[in-house]
């Protein structure tokens, strides 16, 4: 696998070099290009990143990695996630709760006394000493 710097200093393996002759940046252009970068010391860390996906140097980087294969599959959804949009996690929850209009007085009072109970277990548990 292709490390970001030797990507950056566009070291690309020969038999792809062709399909990436156009995207070729130098050494000495990747480090000048950063080093221009005017980063203050107390920039945050949000803003450095984004300074830096600015740039020709690390843009390049990035298709060069792609077309040759080592730009890993996470990264590479990642990225398609950015652009063309991450579908909507969605999360479906069904109530299946019985409803208490059809119940008589006897289950009214049964569920309820099954509730209180369940409430004292869960007060009973919090004031509990906690085990470690």
């Amino acid at each position: 696998m292709t490390s970001l710097a030797d990507s950056l200093a566009g070291k690309i393996p020969q038999d792809k070099a062709s399909d990436a002759d156009d995207a070729y940046i130098s050494d000495v252009e990747a480090l000048a290009e950063f080093a221009a970068l005017d980063i203050e010391p107390n920039i945050g860390m949000k803003e450095l990143f984004a300074r830096m996906l600015e740039t020709k140097a690390y843009r390049l980087s990035v298709y060069q990695r792609l077309i040759t294969g080592n730009l890993p599959p996470a990264v590479e959804c990642k990225i398609l996630d950015h652009v063309v949009g991450k579908p909507v996690d969605r999360i479906e929850i069904e109530d299946t709760t019985k409803s208490v209009d059809h119940l008589s007085l006897e289950e009214l009072h049964e569920r309820h006394n099954r509730t209180v109970a369940a409430m004292q277990k869960i007060i009973a548990a919090g004031q509990a000493e906690p085990r470690h």
